[in-house]
């Protein structure tokens, strides 16, 4: 479109457009009186001026003896956004490139309408931020198992878990110390220690049909194997299945005020509070909790974790 229109044509533009929203066609009068034309040459030299730069035709249909739609190849299209709500936009155009690739070149046409009009910085969190969302759901497990295991975990104890089998045949059976939950995909998975192998292990926990707790005096806790990572105490509300990102976390039971977690590294602690959120809360340490805070604090959702 022209850099040299005035703001009240444009906006008559877009009236026009909409105008069309309402009701599928207009007579002459009609028309020139809802935009408020005094003279139909003005409006002629408006439907040609959006025809041939703007592909939208609108044209008298002699059949109807009505003005009509008849093309729509772009809109004239004005925003104000504050900087929340610009954020929140780009934080939206992420999240629909992810959930639909196939359409992502249209979205990537309109955050690069964007990133000429709004400074880069704040396009950035949104971007940031849409990348730690969950793209898909999680695979709900089975919620007696998934109890079961909760509660091993929590009492130290060990396991006898059953797989499920080939069709008529008994599922196979192992000894497990189960330690806390991943996600792998959709899946859930539980992470702990094969005793009969001596080493880490991790099971579907959909692949599991029962949990037999057995004693506690035999069961190896995860402190007793050496790992990095990062440690950090949490609350949560189940079920989470749905809530939880493909992030490679385990959540381990822990002594206190909430369930201690583990994570590779604190940049996926914090992409898997900003996408649980409100499902899970961080408990501490006060350096995460920051880092959650100030980028929630760009949406105007400081707080939004509570503590």
């Amino acid at each position: 479109m022209a850099r040299d229109l005035s703001s009240g044509r444009l906006e008559r533009l877009k009236g026009l457009v909409a105008l069309f929203d309402r009701k599928g066609g207009y007579h002459k009068g009609e028309l020139m009186a809802s935009m408020g034309y005094r003279c139909a040459r003005t409006m002629e030299r408006d439907l040609k001026l959006l025809r041939e730069q703007l592909g939208v035709d609108i044209r008298f249909d002699n059949a109807s003896r009505r003005y009509r739609i008849a093309r729509i190849d772009r809109m004239p299209v004005s925003l104000s956004l504050s900087p929340n709500e610009a954020s929140a936009l780009s934080f939206a155009l992420e999240i629909a490139q992810r959930l639909t690739p196939q359409m992502s070149h249209l979205f990537q046409g309109v955050q690069q309408m964007l990133e000429g009009q709004v400074p880069s910085r704040i396009l950035a969190v949104g971007r940031d931020v849409g990348r730690s969302a969950v793209s898909c759901p999680v695979v709900p497990p089975d919620g007696g198992v998934f109890l079961s295991l909760v509660e091993a975990m929590r009492d130290r104890k060990r396991t006898n878990i059953t797989l499920k089998g080939p069709a008529g045949k008994p599922g196979k059976r192992f000894l497990l110390d189960p330690w806390g939950f991943s996600l792998s995909g959709v899946l859930w998975l539980v992470r702990g220690y094969d005793p009969l192998a001596g080493s880490v292990i991790s099971y579907i926990v959909n692949s599991i049909t029962s949990v037999e707790q057995l004693g506690t005096g035999d069961f190896v806790s995860p402190g007793e194997i050496p790992s990095g990572g990062v440690s950090f105490r949490f609350k949560v509300t189940l079920p989470v299945g749905q809530a939880l990102p493909e992030a490679r976390l385990f959540l381990e039971e822990g002594e206190g005020d909430g369930v201690m977690g583990w994570a590779p590294d604190h940049d996926d602690v914090v992409r898997w509070a900003l996408a649980s959120a409100p499902y899970v809360k961080l408990v501490d340490p006060p350096e995460l909790l920051n880092r959650v805070d100030k980028m929630l604090g760009a949406f105007g959702l400081k707080g939004f974790l509570p503590r």
